[in-house]
């Protein structure tokens, strides 16, 4: 059916490219707390190289892999491959990947803070807030092992000479040795994967709605459709996209003036998804839609859960998400009156 002469769009709002980590996040940025309970998925670290295990180090979803730059035969111990936990000012747990290596994680008897880091890989920061959003407190162990070396490959930060034979070498140095580093293929095709979605959804997302009065079947294509009936009902179509890529499983939320609950809507791999209003509908009806975007990365920096000479590892996390909003309006005739 074609859009109906009576329905018309008001330009949607939509949100800007995700900008570079920065020091002014410190003021808003929440990174997904997960609030005052350690999540149950985490559990105290024990190290692999027989150094003294101390309390309050916490590790959760990943993978204990041996790792080393020049082939994994020359790892000389594993290395915990995904997430640590630690806390903010408030006392709320969050999880995070470390970018740092030649350094140890966080312990979260004291507060992290957000300290700024550059992302030479990443310098917009735009691929690193999208994963950290949509994946960073995932369960999974290997998806967890592969946003490690996403963030470390990101962050191209120093191996240390553990894991590389200069210690200044960056820790992953490109995505497609991970399997030769590591010996799994698994998580190379994981981390491979990742990066190219995250750079999919790294354009400028944009929501917007199409409103069809009286949403019947079109009985004559090939004709220009009748104005709606009064007391027709409304079809919203929502179609969210980053850039020009659909932006599929994320929800949207419809308010109808006039209605007091709002319609729950989750776009298809198309990047849309279909709402129905029932009637009858008169006069100017009003539609907003919201639905959430990445917001920027933010990085921590806290106390080492151990003494060490580089202090604490950098922890990448999701900043807090932005709300992207889309407005339309649609006239329904005015019910018909008689009198005899």
């Amino acid at each position: 059916m074609k859009p109906s002469s009576f329905a018309h769009a008001v330009v949607a709002l939509t949100a800007a490219v995700v900008p570079a980590v920065s020091a002014a996040l410190a003021a808003t940025a929440g990174a997904a707390p997960l609030g005052p309970t350690l999540p149950a998925w985490c559990t105290a670290h024990t190290s692999f190289d027989g150094s003294l295990d101390v309390p309050d180090d916490y590790r959760c979803a990943g993978m204990a892999i041996e790792y080393h730059t020049a082939g994994v035969a020359y790892s000389p111990f594993p290395i915990w491959a995904g997430q640590w936990a630690f806390t903010d000012a408030a006392g709320d747990y969050h999880l995070g990947y470390c970018t740092m290596n030649r350094a140890h994680h966080p312990t979260v008897a004291a507060p992290s803070v957000p300290v700024v880091q550059t992302l030479p890989n990443d310098p917009t920061g735009a691929k690193a807030g999208y994963l950290m959003w949509r994946h960073g407190d995932t369960q999974d162990p290997l998806t967890a092992a592969a946003l490690w070396a996403v963030a470390h490959y990101y962050a191209q930060d120093a191996a240390g000479t553990n894991r590389a034979a200069t210690a200044t070498y960056p820790l992953v140095p490109r995505l497609d040795m991970l399997q030769a580093a590591s010996g799994r293929a698994d998580l190379q095709e994981t981390a491979l994967a990742l990066d190219a979605e995250a750079q999919a959804m790294s354009g400028e997302w944009a929501l917007t709605l199409d409103l069809d009065l009286d949403p019947h079947p079109d009985l004559d294509p090939g004709q220009p459709d009748p104005a709606p009936e009064p007391g027709a009902g409304l079809a919203v179509t929502i179609t969210l996209l980053a850039g020009a890529t659909p932006v599929p499983g994320q929800e949207v939320l419809v308010h109808v003036s006039g209605r007091d609950l709002p319609l729950a809507a989750t776009t298809g791999t198309e990047g849309t998804a279909t709402v129905t209003v029932d009637g009858p509908l008169s006069g100017t009806v009003t539609v907003v839609a919201t639905a959430d975007a990445p917001g920027p990365p933010v990085v921590y920096r806290g106390t080492p859960a151990s003494p060490d000479p580089h202090g604490a590892q950098t922890q990448l996390t999701a900043g807090v998400p932005r709300t992207l909003r889309a407005e339309a309006t649609a006239d329904a005739p005015e019910p018909t009156t008689t009198t005899t």
